[in-house]
């Protein structure tokens, strides 16, 4: 059964028009619940340029959004401060004689020029000078706007109201605390690490980062927390690398994780080393019986090794030199005996059977 609207439209009074007030707008629509109609309502819509509301929206996917990797770095090549200096002198020079030849001939409008030369020369063009340390940087800014960085140390010169900030370029050592974490097994370890590191971008370091050395800290003790969980603290068979024997391939992963974490900042990782490494208080003695017995073992096993190598040597060389003719049973007496002597942890008292 097909739905009746009804919808009644009264117009209300305006005394700039003429209507008739008895005049009704009856409209009746026909809205049929079928689908086929539904869709062509809609597909009617979309040719007038009305957008189907039943359309899905279009995802937008975080990875196709371009995102700022922060401020480029742009090394800005000053003058040299000899040059500029002498320039400085020469104005200042040329202010004073001005200054001397208004008062001496009555000149007012040198004697009001003098010193306005020499105050430019000495208050607007002398700031401007300035030394640069090896292993220093400066970032300047004009008018609140990056204008570039300086590496290049030295006597050196900047234009007026250009700002400089300084920023270390020399390499800074960071020692993590112990940090408490599972290995990749789910054992309790601490563990800690030394970060060599140095700024390489300074309009990174200035704009991006708020407090360089907790942001360096933070990223670390993140980074070794991911790279311990990602291997046992002791390897369980041959081919796996370890935390205590991974040696070179860990820290080289080590630094590799740094790197990516501490790009953003402008910070270059120059080297990364582990410094600590032990099982929890909680594990540690039970690892340490673990350890023993595995010690334990592996000497056991070596002893019984050599001990069987040395019976195979004796009955062989006895049975090539005709020493003695024994049966089976007597060859099984004699290596019992000698792996006993082998293999025993106390000295062994020989007994001598002097039957026949």
């Amino acid at each position: 059964m097909n739905d009746q609207v009804e919808m009644n439209v009264q117009l209300k009074a305006d005394p700039n028009i003429n209507y008739n007030p008895n005049f009704n707008l009856n409209t009746n629509t026909n809205l049929n619940k079928n689908n086929n109609n539904k869709d062509q309502y809609f597909e009617q819509g979309n040719m007038q340029g009305h957008k189907d509301p039943l359309q899905p929206v279009e995802e937008i996917h975080v990875n196709e959004i371009e995102l700022d990797d922060g401020y480029r770095e742009e090394i800005y090549n000053p003058c040299g401060g000899c040059l500029m200096l002498f320039i400085h002198l020469l104005i200042l020079g040329l202010g004073i004689a001005f200054l001397v030849i208004g008062i001496v001939l009555s000149i007012v409008a040198l004697i009001v020029i003098g010193p306005i030369i020499m105050f430019f020369a000495l208050f607007i063009l002398m700031p401007g000078l300035f030394c640069l340390q090896p292993n220093e940087g400066v970032v300047t800014l004009f008018c609140g706007k990056y204008y570039g960085s300086i590496k290049a140390n030295g006597f050196l010169w900047t234009p007026p109201c250009v700002e400089r900030r300084g920023v270390s370029l020399k390499s800074n050592n960071f020692e993590t605390d112990n940090i408490k974490v599972n290995d990749l097994n789910g054992n309790p370890i601490q563990i800690g690490a030394v970060v060599i590191w140095k700024v390489d971008n300074t309009a990174k370091v200035m704009f991006d980062i708020e407090n360089l050395d907790s942001f360096v800290k933070s990223q670390s003790e993140t980074a070794i927390r991911k790279l311990a969980s990602s291997y046992p603290y002791d390897k369980t068979h041959d081919d796996e690398i370890s935390l205590k024997d991974g040696g070179e391939e860990v820290n080289q992963n080590i630094v590799r994780e740094l790197q990516e974490r501490l790009a953003p900042a402008g910070v270059i990782v120059e080297e990364a080393r582990l410094n600590r490494l032990a099982y929890s208080e909680e594990i540690a003695h039970l690892m340490l019986k673990r350890q023993q017995a595995d010690a334990i073992i592996g000497a056991r096993q070596k002893i019984v090794n050599g001990g069987v190598g040395i019976v195979h040597m004796a009955l062989d060389n006895m049975k090539s030199n005709d020493i003695c003719d024994m049966n089976r049973e007597e060859r099984v007496k004699l290596a019992s005996n000698l792996l006993v002597v082998l293999c025993s942890d106390n000295q062994v008292s020989p007994i001598v059977n002097t039957g026949s």
